[in-house]
């Protein structure tokens, strides 16, 4: 029955996913019972999508109650507190399941409120930035909540509470949010002949005949209490689980592969199909592509923010250079599948973005310092085209994007990667530990829109 049963504590921030991701690696993957407990006041509203990836990803149910022992008459029901960014995991589930509850003074259950940045950004910003980049926060959180089923209602009642609140929906409000998501419906009616109607039904009455038994003094047995109505509902799930148990297993053990995935395409923009190989000095990027006005003009936002900041660290660079190096750094990190605020931050370290940098000792050049030896793996062997704009990023971020791929998404891990391969010498291994955290504090300053954060301030 049981698969694969994880507990997630405390704040939400960077690198959640790929431990999720880790952690996912190494557990077995059978039976159809494979649930992450939430248990965490917020934190990073972009951590908290990318964890909901791997939630939806890897077929996880997401709860915010657990019994405390696998015998029903013995156990008791543990309420956990899943706030502010952590009911976009929450919501991300194929099954969900809470109990909103008050006691003792404390709220358990999932509270809701409104995503903010921090406090710098209020403190620095213009006001009328700061108007567009809460609207375009809140469209977005609310656009994908949308999009997981959540009712509008609901987003409206998140929207309408600061960050400093938090709103508790009722007991039958958190009910009518649990169960089973209608994708997965339609994925397992496809695949294992489900009944959605009736487990939804029959799932509602089982719950609350545990949570009845954990709480009563007597000493009944779930199957005497549910009689024959239990026994059915058990016959008739079945033959069920091991269709269901088959299907997650399958999205599971993907966390276990070690293979190098092929590289994304290139989103919207009219490039050629992707490859590995990096092919003698590419030409400059292709104009992008955009699917409405709303994709385009968020492209510029980011351009024109990004020239801003790239002007206060290169004042030299004159304007049409810095959009020539942000329009490459843009197509080759969305190509490789990769954040353009992680590939500035890569690029700033290793060169400081001097477009002709050669470094000491192992002879890595260009703007993401990358070894001479990869040309001989990737392209032609010319070394001298690494000082080429665009064809240094694309073998900088070819490269990124491979160990991304072999250490299954660890970004910490891939860079010290990184950093080891363009560091060939004696020192490097030390200071190649360093090399992540200096990567995230750099980053910092290039990200632009998904610097969201959102936490609980409230007070108990």
């Amino acid at each position: 029955m049981y698969g694969c049963v994880i507990r997630m504590e405390g704040e939400i921030s960077a690198g959640d996913a790929e431990r999720l991701g880790a952690v996912l690696a190494k557990r077995p993957v059978t039976g159809y019972y494979n649930i992450l407990f939430l248990d965490s006041p917020g934190g990073s509203v972009q951590a908290a999508l990318e964890l909901a990836g791997v939630v939806r990803r890897a077929l996880l149910q997401t709860s915010t109650m657990r019994l405390t022992n696998s015998k029903v008459e013995s156990s008791k029901v543990e309420n956990l507190t899943c706030v502010s960014s952590c009911f976009l995991v929450w919501a991300a589930g194929v099954e969900r399941s809470t109990m909103n509850v008050e006691a003792g003074g404390r709220h358990f259950g999932i509270g809701l409120h409104r995503p903010y940045f921090s406090a710098a950004t209020y403190s620095n910003e213009s006001p009328d930035r700061i108007a567009a980049m809460q609207r375009q926060a809140m469209q977005s959180v609310s656009e994908y909540l949308r999009g997981e089923q959540v009712p509008q209602a609901l987003i409206d009642k998140m929207i309408d509470h600061a960050s400093s609140q938090v709103f508790w929906p009722t007991m039958d409000e958190g009910f009518a949010l649990s169960g089973r998501r209608p994708w997965f419906d339609e994925m397992m009616i496809a695949r294992c002949n489900y009944d959605p109607t009736y487990v939804a039904q029959t799932t509602q009455w089982v719950n609350a005949l545990i949570i009845d038994l954990a709480q009563a003094k007597g000493k009944r047995t779930l199957e005497q209490a549910g009689g024959a109505r239990y026994e059915q509902y058990i016959q008739r799930t079945r033959k069920y689980n091991a269709c269901e148990g088959g299907a997650k297993s399958q999205a599971q053990a993907a966390f276990q592969k070690l293979e190098i995935q092929p590289l994304p395409p290139a989103g919207t923009t009219a490039a050629a199909p992707v490859s590995p190989q990096v092919q003698p000095e590419l030409p400059a990027p292709p104009v992008p592509e955009f699917k409405d006005v709303d994709s385009r003009l968020a492209y510029l936002r980011w351009l024109g923010t990004q020239s801003e900041r790239l002007n206060v660290t290169i004042p030299d660079w004159p304007a049409p250079t810095r959009i020539e190096f942000l329009q490459t750094v843009w197509y080759e990190a969305r190509r490789a599948g990769l954040d353009t605020s992680l590939v500035l931050a890569v690029i700033e370290l290793q060169s400081s973005f001097r477009k002709y940098f050669v470094m000491e000792g192992s002879g890595s050049r260009g703007y993401m310092g990358v070894n001479p030896s990869w040309t001989g793996k990737l392209g032609d062997s010319n070394s001298a085209l690494l000082f080429h704009m665009q064809t240094n990023m694309r073998y900088g971020c070819v490269i990124l994007r491979h160990y991304l791929d072999k250490h299954r998404g660890n970004t910490a891990a891939a860079l010290v990667a990184y950093y080891s391969d363009s560091h060939a010498i004696p020192t490097s291994v030390a200071r190649a530990r360093q090399f992540p955290a200096q990567v995230f504090a750099a980053q910092k300053k290039w990200i632009y829109v998904n610097d969201v954060a959102s936490t609980s301030n409230s007070k108990e």
